[in-house]
């Protein structure tokens, strides 16, 4: 874990990827307080193997930095991808028996510090200025605006 990211995955899920990969895209960007309510709690949206995935990665990197909250995480990125096949027996009468094979999906999920509003930094350039200002002095001339300096 590099600093400031955690990750966390899980590879036997019982959900099916299309699930898993619809969940992941609704709360990919959301910080990580609000990814978690929406998936348990509202509803057509819950899914419960993608929100556990996401709290065991807020939990690793608590583990290391114990004054990180969810509120100060952002959900970066996730994959959803083929995980194992569960194989079982299910027995019948008379010796007979039925193989039964579950396919899961790996989810992993990637968190990171989110950095909060950035401010940029504006410079007022002058000279850039009077170039665009020229320009359009030279638009109207050609156009017979305001100055019809081009009559």
């Amino acid at each position: 874990m590099t600093t400031g990211r955690a990750s966390a995955s899980s590879s036997n899920a019982r959900v099916s990827q299309a699930e898993a990969r619809r969940a992941l895209d609704r709360v990919t960007g959301l910080r990580a307080d609000q990814a978690l309510r929406r998936l348990r709690f509202s509803p057509g949206d819950s899914c419960e193997p993608v929100w556990r995935v996401i709290a065991t990665a807020v939990e690793n990197i608590r583990r290391q930095q114990p004054d990180i909250t969810e509120r100060d995480l952002v959900v970066v990125s996730g994959q959803v991808g083929d995980g194992e096949t569960i194989t079982r027996i299910r027995r019948h009468a008379h010796g007979i028996a039925d193989w039964i094979t579950t396919h899961t999906t790996s989810i992993e999920v990637e968190l990171a510090l989110d950095g909060g509003p950035a401010l940029a930094l504006v410079r007022h350039d002058e000279t850039r200025d009077n170039e665009i200002r020229d320009d359009e002095t030279r638009d109207d001339e050609v156009r017979g605006g305001p100055g019809q300096a081009g009559s």
